[in-house]
């Protein structure tokens, strides 16, 4: 699918032209997804306007009705309370190459499903897989239907061998077949 949305790497200072933009894209193509939005505490100085952009684009993807992949990186209070503050969510969301804690994600996962949202949580080799301590535990932890594989690349070159890796990943947590990690994952991302 297609998406459109402003990165919080990304933001302006004047973006009410931005979300009118968005607005006529996502009314002109019924089945684009909003996305990828945020927030981004390693680019503090623009955090403020991070956060309002962030809002309004999510706020549009919930009156539409269009599934969000969401970037977040040392924001997940704000995060949190955007998400737990918005009057109706967007049927589904997926946390983009999720990094935050097990304990951010159960509460993540009680604030959407009392508003009838589905979260997905999507593991890259890229991010997830090429840390110090890979995100065993924490994908371990994690319930079945929510886990997506993403490569996390522009270069597409090489994404064949970057889901691959997420997969062995994924399947490594789990303790799941590489087959079944796929058809698992590949049902989530139907669903999604």
């Amino acid at each position: 699918a297609r998406c459109f949305g402003l990165h919080p790497w990304w933001v302006a200072t004047e973006y009410d032209e931005l979300i009118s933009l968005l607005r006529t894209r996502l009314e002109t193509d019924s089945q684009a997804f909003v996305g990828e939005i945020g927030l981004d505490g390693l680019r503090r100085e623009t955090l403020n306007t991070q956060e309002t952009l962030f809002r309004q684009q999510f706020a549009l993807a919930a009156e539409l009705q269009r599934p969000v992949t969401l970037h977040c990186v040392r924001a997940y209070g704000r995060m949190r309370t955007a998400i737990e503050e918005a009057e109706c969510l967007p049927p589904a969301i997926s946390m983009h190459s999720y990094g935050g804690s097990y304990d951010f994600g159960r509460d993540l996962i009680s604030i959407t499903a009392k508003k009838n949202c589905h979260l997905f949580f999507g593991f890259s080799w890229t991010i997830n897989g090429q840390r110090s301590k890979p995100q065993y535990d924490l994908i371990r932890a994690l319930p079945d239907n929510s886990i997506l594989l993403e490569s996390d690349l522009e270069d597409s070159q090489h994404i064949d061998s970057h889901l691959e890796q997420a997969c062995q990943l994924i399947a490594k947590s789990k303790q799941w077949s590489q087959e079944f990690t796929y058809l698992t994952c590949h049902q989530n991302a139907l669903a999604f």
